[in-house]
This record gives structure tokens, C-alpha cells and sequence, in this order.
């Protein structure tokens, strides 16, 4: 009730990136798991008569890594935006009549 409109925003915008991290920080997890697993288990084959290897070899560097996630980072900061500044164009005292 008391709170500003940047200071609204603000809650808004840190709740929202920090579900941008803990979704980039999964996926990337998940994906270096893949990795991993595809690596070391061979799961996904290849037609030994068609192609030279028998397996898809699966391979990450460090500038791919960096620019996925902070691509994904990125994203998540500008789908947060939006959602920050209508919350904090609101009346505190318009959206609790009605509930």
C-alpha cells in the first residue's frame, strides 16, 4: 500500500529474472547432462552404411554455452519488462477493491 512505483517494478523485475536464472540455470544442466549421456552411451545411431561414424558425436565449446545462456538471460530480462512496468502503473487500492 505504501510502496512506490519503482519500487514495485523493482519486486516485479527481480521475481522475474530470478525465474529467468533458475530456468537457464536447469536448462543448461539438463542440456550438459544430454551431452554426457549421448557421449558416453552412444544413444542416438547413425546408419553405419550411409555415414562414416556409427554414432552422433555431441560437442559444446564455451563461447556456444555463453551465448546460449545469455541469450536466454536476455530474453527472460526483456519478457520481464512488460509485467514490471504495468505492475507498477497500478493503484494499490483499484486492484484490492474488487477482491
Amino acid at each position: 500500500m505504501g510502496a512506490s512505483a519503482a519500487s514495485i517494478g523493482s519486486v516485479f523485475l527481480a521475481a522475474g529474472m530470478a525465474i529467468g536464472l533458475v530456468g537457464t540455470a536447469a536448462g543448461s544442466l539438463f542440456g550438459l547432462a544430454l551431452i554426457w549421456v549421448q557421449n558416453t552411451y552412444k544413444i542416438i545411431r547413425l546408419a553405419g552404411d550411409v555415414y562414416q561414424i556409427d554414432h552422433l558425436p555431441m560437442k559444446l565449446t564455451g563461447l556456444d554455452f555463453a551465448l546460449v545462456t545469455s541469450a536466454t538471460l536476455l530474453i527472460s530480462f526483456l519478457a520481464t519488462l512488460s509485467p514490471a512496468r504495468r505492475a507498477a502503473r497500478l493503484d494499490p487500492v483499484e486492484v484490492l477493491r474488487y477482491e
